[in-house]
């Protein structure tokens, strides 16, 4: 996943890709939440080939999921990648998706969030679709009641459940992650990645906070 013109050339998935001489399928967008990429190891684990190595990486940023307006779902209803928006974010994929989103699960930075309520983020097609009232209720929710810290125990047991579900099926993975209780968990399918450290040494030219070609 990337932003800007050359992110098909410059992201590091690319990169790995045509450094291995292989095909690239991505599941990745923007504004993907951890929530967001358990749901992509569930559909790894789900759909496993043995010609295939899957590369992870989780995100520091703290974010949210929620439904888009109208949808409901039931106590039986089991939640799938396919469910998550892409709809929203199609020029920013780095590939054609594996299967048909729904597009009816949200996903964005709490940062962006804030900045959308206060109507200094710009144009944002999946925020725009949200109601004023939704967007207020969203705003005060991370203001006075969102937890940072028991945010990341959840994201880690989401992750951890999806990973220990792909390890039983295969070891041809890698996870890029600087979290370390996952790290612990998964010690020889991991790699130490300081997405903080390269994202301040290697700022882009965008000012997105996320790390440049050399990063």
């Amino acid at each position: 996943m990337g932003l800007g013109n050359d992110r098909f050339k410059a992201s590091y998935p690319v990169r790995i890709a045509k450094h291995l001489d292989t095909t690239l399928t991505s599941l990745a967008r923007p504004g993907c939440c951890n929530f967001s990429i358990s749901l992509m190891i569930q559909w790894m684990a789900n759909n496993v080939t043995n010609d295939t190595f899957y590369i992870i990486s989780t995100t520091n940023e703290d974010r949210l999921h929620w439904l888009r307006p109208g949808i409901v779902y039931n106590n039986k209803h089991k939640v799938s990648i396919e469910e998550l928006n892409y709809e929203d974010y199609d020029q920013f994929l780095l590939t054609k998706l594996p299967f048909a989103p729904n597009n009816t699960i949200q996903s964005e930075t709490c940062s962006n969030l804030l900045l959308h309520a206060k109507g200094e983020l710009g144009r944002s097609l999946s925020l725009d679709r949200e109601p004023k009232s939704r967007i207020q209720a969203i705003d005060n929710y991370i203001k006075f009641i969102h937890d940072s810290k028991i945010k990341r125990h959840i994201d880690v047991s989401l992750l951890a459940t999806q990973l220990h579900r792909l390890k039983e099926k295969t070891d041809n993975w890698i996870l890029l992650t600087d979290w370390n209780e996952l790290e612990e968990m998964f010690i020889d399918n991991s790699i130490q990645a300081r997405f903080g450290i390269l994202s301040n040494d290697y700022p882009d030219d965008r000012g997105s906070g996320h790390f440049n070609t050399t990063g």
